[in-house]
């Protein structure tokens, strides 16, 4: 399965850039957010999240942009006391490669999706489904302000809320 999904991303990533040939309006986007987990078992385990991106779009209709995501993202553990007891909890690191999805509501703000697959560095930790939920709102020309939803399927649901920048070089 997970080869599946990884070889179905990588068709998407070559397509777009195959269609990318043919756009004359294109899109590289450096990203970066730091987040919050906001589940309860999560939110006990682990304290923040920061993470960075690669994305490129390419539009697809006017206000429509495809394109793919790639990135790192680490999330930090924490220190667990039980009685007299500290229990450390381990760092999770991923790559999330990601398809992706843009719809400009005039010409500052934005609504997209990334849904993907989060590969897990960490060892003994699992790779999952990926999903953000993303609002933009470019400040200049060269940069945008971003909060997004994301959700990784670890077995059970391991949501965080974020907030960043996107910088176009």
């Amino acid at each position: 399965m997970k080869k599946l999904v990884f070889s179905s991303l990588i068709c998407l990533l070559f397509a777009t850039a195959a269609m990318a040939q043919y756009q004359q309006h294109k899109t590289l986007s450096i990203g970066v957010r730091g987040g919050l987990p906001i589940s309860d078992l999560y939110s006990d385990l682990y304290s923040f999240s920061l993470d960075a991106d690669v994305s490129y779009h390419v539009y697809a209709y006017e206000n429509f942009m495809v394109g793919g995501a790639v990135g790192y993202g680490h999330v930090f553990g924490e220190t667990l006391t039980e009685g007299l007891i500290n229990i450390e909890v381990d760092d999770y690191s991923y790559i999330p490669l990601m398809a992706s999805a843009k719809l400009y509501a005039g010409t500052l703000l934005y609504l997209g999706v990334q849904p993907g697959y989060a590969f897990a560095l960490t060892e003994d930790t699992d790779s999952g489904f990926i999903i953000r939920a993303i609002a933009g709102y470019n400040v200049t020309e060269n940069l945008d302000i971003v909060a997004n939803y994301q959700n990784i399927t670890l077995g059970t649901a391991f949501p965080s809320v974020n907030l960043g920048l996107n910088f176009y070089p």
